[in-house]
């Protein structure tokens, strides 16, 4: 057996010196040179053993079944969960999500404290619908950073390590205001409010719909793997390819 070179390039990290990738070259090598000859003399010696063909044996045929397995739920649509089967059970399990942390919707704004125009960017923000391109447009020419999540769920924490410390708790910031501003010796900080949600509080649906999702998708999958095995057991049954023998 041969050792590529493209085998042993391909193990190196990007990146890496002339002098380290020459060193691990020789380290790869060298490891794999001691391998192939412990191969050979194990292959001399308990290569032929009932043991080891067993051993083999058993090992190839869970590899088959995995893969089976694998290949007959890979594309079927029945284990992807509707809409309303993630629905039914946020439901019925909601309490089960409580919230570790606060969450919000909102727009956010970092702007220099020489910026033109704020009232107009003011009057935006209060207004009764959220004009987003034109505030998107303001802020392109006079912010340093803006965050649209009004249609998303993101934790405080995301917002606070953007923010000087703060005057008040998360929490007083998110019940008693729609808006939070504050300042440093450079940028003036704007945090609107749309909605919020509070750590002790039940999750949003569209929070935790992933982690429900992939819980779902995993709890069909063992149904449907279940229920193939039993029909596979039943068909042979009724075909009389199952037979008992006595020792």
């Amino acid at each position: 057996m041969s050792l590529k070179k493209s085998e042993v390039m391909s193990t190196l990290p990007e990146d890496i010196s002339p002098e380290d990738s020459a060193r691990l070259v020789d380290k790869f090598t060298e490891n794999w040179i001691k391998q192939q000859l412990l191969l050979q003399k194990a292959e001399i010696n308990v290569g032929n053993s009932p043991e080891i063909k067993a051993l083999v044996e058993k090992y190839r045929e869970q590899l088959l079944i995995e893969n089976y397995l694998r290949l007959m739920v890979e594309h079927k649509a029945e284990i992807m969960p509707t809409e309303s089967q993630i629905n039914a059970f946020y439901e019925a399990n909601k309490t089960q999500y409580t919230l570790p942390e606060n969450l919000l919707k909102g727009i956010f704004i970092v702007l220099p404290l020489d910026a033109s125009n704020k009232s107009l960017l003011n009057k935006l923000l209060r207004a009764d619908e959220t004009d987003k391109t034109t505030i998107e447009a303001y802020c392109l020419q006079n912010a340093a950073k803006v965050d649209f999540f009004t249609d998303e769920w993101i934790p405080f924490r995301l917002i606070q390590k953007h923010l000087p410390e703060l005057t008040s708790s998360e929490q007083q910031i998110l019940t008693r205001r729609r808006f939070y501003e504050t300042k440093d010796s450079i940028f003036q900080y704007i945090l609107r409010i749309d909605d919020y949600k509070l750590e002790g509080e039940n999750s949003p649906l569209s929070y935790v719909q992933e982690e429900i999702e992939e819980f779902l998708i995993n709890t069909n999958k063992v149904d449907y793997l279940q229920k193939m095995e039993k029909d596979l057991y039943d068909e042979a049954s009724r075909k009389g390819l199952i037979q008992y023998y006595e020792q």
